[in-house]
């Protein structure tokens, strides 16, 4: 199921497990309170780490303001389990273990004990992480998913809402001519884009562009003759933009390409195609559970804060060394 980068981001959270406290490492201050339990600081920048150390390079890290408050649903979600009776029995808590071992390639407690202790936890912290988690699972499926209602004509409203969603994808068919080299140079570079613009000068439709191919089809270096039929994200994102606004037998500018510079002509080109509700149903109906969960997890989240007594701190300033 997916959800929005916020909410994607609280997942994560019940994922990445806490780091142990340090015995010499004090308590700091306060984040927030939350109905009378406090979040230390030490904690937030704990957690903030581990969040950042599991984002991808791609994305930007978390801020602790943003875990924070992550921190807080977090809390009131804990508290609302408890409020409940919602909890994660043994036995449950050892086949979470036991799939999680699994997954990792752990054959025996021993050898999960030793991964734990390069990371500075125990069998115990695990266990504790894992409760919290399979309670949190509960409690959203009795407070959000149970209550997200499916039917016939919303999902007709929302395939009709979303015809992008259920369309077979365009696709194009290539030809192509190719300069190659194997030397990265910038020289190597200009004198590709050269021959290039000179035989792009020469094509003014599909014939000249085959003629082209078959007069440079047995010359070193060049590639030439049909690249296949691509849908548009199949295309590398240099090839896509030369194409935009081309029709059929239209010819791209020279595109520079990972280890050469290439020219090609769309020689087939279908439209979208719009598929039936009956053959997209069952991806309409997980669509449609994925927005109205969305919605309600959001509203319920909400509900929870609204009704709870929250105290934000103002943050330290941060430690460069942190």
């Amino acid at each position: 199921m997916r959800f929005s980068a916020s909410l994607t981001l609280l997942f994560t959270l019940l994922i990445v497990p806490p780091a142990i406290p340090a015995a010499a490492e004090p308590i700091d201050g306060i984040a927030a309170i939350i109905n009378g339990e406090a979040i230390p600081v030490s904690e937030l920048e704990r957690r903030t780490r581990e969040l950042a150390s599991a984002t991808p390079a791609a994305e930007a890290p978390p801020s602790r303001e943003v875990v924070r408050d992550l921190m807080v649903e977090r809390r009131l979600q804990l508290q609302r389990a408890a409020a409940l009776g919602i909890n994660a029995g043994p036995a449950d808590v050892d086949r979470a273990m036991t799939d999680l071992m699994a997954s990792n390639n752990i054959r025996t407690l021993s050898q999960l004990e030793d991964a734990l202790a390069t990371e500075g936890r125990t069998l115990a912290d695990l266990r504790g992480e894992i409760t919290d988690q399979v309670t949190l699972m509960r409690l959203i499926q009795r407070e959000v998913t149970s209550r997200v209602r499916i039917t016939e004509h919303a999902m007709a409203e929302y395939y009709r809402a979303h015809p992008e969603e259920f369309s077979q994808p365009g696709q194009v068919r290539l030809r192509q001519i190719i300069f190659t080299t194997t030397r990265a140079t910038p020289e190597a570079k200009a004198t590709l884009q050269g021959l290039a613009a000179q035989a792009r000068a020469q094509l003014t439709g599909r014939e000249s562009f085959l003629a082209a191919e078959a007069q440079l089809r047995d010359t070193r270096g060049v590639i030439t003759g049909e690249a296949g039929l691509f849908q548009q994200s199949e295309l590398l994102p240099a090839i896509s933009d030369a194409l935009a606004g081309l029709e059929l037998a239209g010819i791209t500018q020279p595109v520079e390409l990972p280890g050469g510079v290439g020219l090609f002509l769309v020689d087939e080109m279908t439209g979208t195609a719009p598929l039936s509700f009956d053959q997209v149903a069952d991806r309409v109906r997980e669509r449609l559970s994925e927005t109205l969960t969305e919605k309600r997890l959001e509203a319920w989240i909400g509900e929870l804060k609204r009704d709870a007594f929250i105290e934000i701190r103002t943050l330290p300033e941060r430690n460069p060394a942190s």
